[in-house]
């Protein structure tokens, strides 16, 4: 059974299987940065902050920003951190919040207990996609039933019983980067919940 149907609206993923969950996909509105120890700073006019691994740079800011000033062109940058700090791998990010660059170092990579040269790919899509705004995350949501009664208070009679169905939220999972991610995982929680996690909310199989 776990291939099951899945089909996706809008961002709202459902299957025949069980029509009593769902999944939503949502756009993160207070997405956190990626989680990462490779050296990650910002340059932004005269400015230059570590947002990631700064303990194991081996590179200051000072000097960072003194290789913009007189080299100016982010190529020569990135030739100079391999040159001269042993950096195997850089990737740089332009965006209106400023010059995003991330490199390893020969402290990083034994930290990490690397050895051969690396790949920052998937940290620059990373970041790349915290600064369009494509951090997702990922609710579960079963059916429920809303019981609404009205009471006439001077006699205490019944007056009305209205029933609302209705979604409340059984999880969450947030700080995807990327919609494919997120879509990915949106699949698997169905599948799950609509399966063998079924019990768990209270749901039949």
């Amino acid at each position: 059974m776990s291939n099951i149907n899945i089909t996706e609206d809008d961002g709202i993923f459902t299957t025949d299987v069980n029509a009593n969950v769902r999944v939503r996909v949502v756009q993160d509105e207070d997405p956190h940065t990626p989680e990462t120890d490779v050296p990650t700073a910002r340059i932004d006019g005269g400015h230059v902050e570590y947002l990631a691994g700064k303990d194991v740079s081996e590179v200051d800011t000072r000097q960072l920003l003194g290789a913009w000033n007189t080299l100016g062109d982010w190529d020569k940058i990135g030739r100079w951190l391999r040159m001269f700090h042993g950096a195997t791998a850089v990737e740089i990010i332009d965006s209106r919040d400023g010059t995003f660059v991330m490199f390893d170092t020969p402290k990083w990579r034994k930290y990490n207990g690397i050895s051969e040269t690396v790949s920052l790919t998937g940290e620059a899509a990373d970041w790349r996609a915290w600064l369009d705004g494509e951090v997702y995350g990922v609710i579960v949501e079963r059916t429920t039933t809303t019981k609404t009664t009205s009471i006439d208070m001077a006699t205490g009679d019944m007056v009305s019983q209205d029933e609302n169905d209705g979604w409340r939220e059984i999880g969450s999972t947030w700080g995807f980067f990327g919609r494919e991610d997120a879509e990915e995982s949106a699949r698997e929680e169905l599948t799950f919940y609509v399966t063998e996690g079924a019990e768990m909310i209270g749901i039949d199989r």
